[in-house]
């Protein structure tokens, strides 16, 4: 895949190149990483990066984003352990989908 050159979002942001890489949802989450709230605000706009960001997430991060969505109360972090099994691997799985989500 060729990367894109001076492409930009409806958001108005760069999504720089375009790549197939492994690396690419390391450096996406880099990348959100370093941004201001009004920064994210304003690329959330933009359906394509919602959905992008979305399919980046680890699957047991996406089924807890599909989850949160039908939640009408704020959720604490530890009701969302009742939704999965209660092994050492699973508590290790649900903490890095958590880590991972709290980073954008």
């Amino acid at each position: 895949m060729e990367p894109s050159r001076g492409v930009r979002s409806p958001s108005g942001l760069d999504p720089g190149p375009s790549t197939a890489s492994p690396a690419m949802d390391h450096d996406l989450f880099d990348f959100l990483s370093t941004l201001k709230d009004p920064q994210i605000s304003k690329l959330y706009r933009d359906p394509a990066v919602v959905q992008a960001v979305f399919r980046s997430l680890v699957p047991l991060a996406r089924n807890l984003v599909m989850r949160l969505l039908y939640v009408q109360a704020t959720m604490q972090e530890k009701l969302v352990a009742f939704w999965h099994r209660d092994t050492s691997e699973a508590k290790a799985a649900r903490k890095e989908a958590m880590l991972q989500m709290k980073r954008w």
